[in-house]
């Protein structure tokens, strides 16, 4: 019930150029900050628990999970194979967050213990030549405190439990640009988006940020035969703003 904004997921599914995608190419979505109150996270859900339940009800309508793809009740995380080289993680940084406010100790967590527990154990297992870990807000060089810098214990500890890994790429959002980086650990990290809803101002470049591009934009990932991967920008005209190649051996965790 309601009024429907012209952003809204109803308004978004009616545009005859997102239909034209979605009859082309699959689907994997998952909600970030916007969905049920603006930066959720337990302790809204806790002050306000209907309007969790009814808004997540919502979002799977709108998205509902390949049978496959179902690991359990309220699970909305989860992985899949992409070909003989590929394997992505879809994490959920919102439905286990605590509070972004509380002291980064052992108990301050944006996946919770068996999300993060799963995504270990996953990955480490994985015999894929490439990790895809897709996460809503980035790990690093970011500019508020709903990003993995102020939730920085889980992060490293996240970090030196895939230590000695290869194939590892971090695939994130929400900083509405385009971006490359590296970090300290050696990790790579690309950036992409946004497709429309706006652009922001990103903040002076340190170390570690090695591209920015500031415009609409969207992230491809492509692996040929050979298990050699290309990631490219695509700017809102088609055309191609940036372009890595990249082996396994490029995407070692430190």
């Amino acid at each position: 019930a309601g009024d429907v904004d012209d952003h809204g997921h109803h308004a978004l599914r009616d545009d005859p150029r997102v239909q034209a995608v979605l009859d082309r190419t699959s689907l994997r979505a998952i909600y970030d900050d916007h969905e049920v109150r603006n930066d959720w996270d337990l302790g809204s859900w806790a002050r306000e628990p209907d309007r969790h339940v009814a808004a997540l009800a919502a979002w799977d309508d709108f998205f509902p999970l390949r049978r496959a793809d179902r690991t359990g009740p309220g699970v909305r995380y989860r992985r899949w194979r992409m070909g003989a080289h590929v394997e992505a993680f879809l994490l959920d940084t919102r439905r286990f967050r605590t509070d972004k406010a509380a002291a980064d100790d052992g108990s301050k967590t944006m996946l919770g213990p068996v999300q993060r527990a799963w995504l270990v154990d996953g990955v480490r297992a994985s015999p894929a030549r490439f990790k895809l870990i897709f996460t809503t807000v980035p790990l690093d060089f970011g500019f508020t405190d709903e990003h993995w810098p102020a939730y920085r214990r889980e992060r490293d500890a996240l970090l030196a439990d895939l230590s000695g890994l290869t194939g590892v790429l971090f695939l994130s959002a929400d900083h509405h640009w385009f971006a490359s980086h590296r970090h300290a650990r050696g990790v790579r990290e690309f950036q992409a988006g946004p497709l429309s809803r706006g652009l922001l101002t990103p903040p002076p470049a340190v170390a570690g940020v090695l591209v920015r591009i500031h415009e609409y934009n969207v992230g491809l990932l492509e692996v040929d035969a050979a298990g050699v991967m290309t990631v490219r920008c695509i700017g809102a005209d088609g055309g191609e703003r940036h372009r890595e190649v990249l082996s396994a051996d490029d995407l070692q965790v430190g």
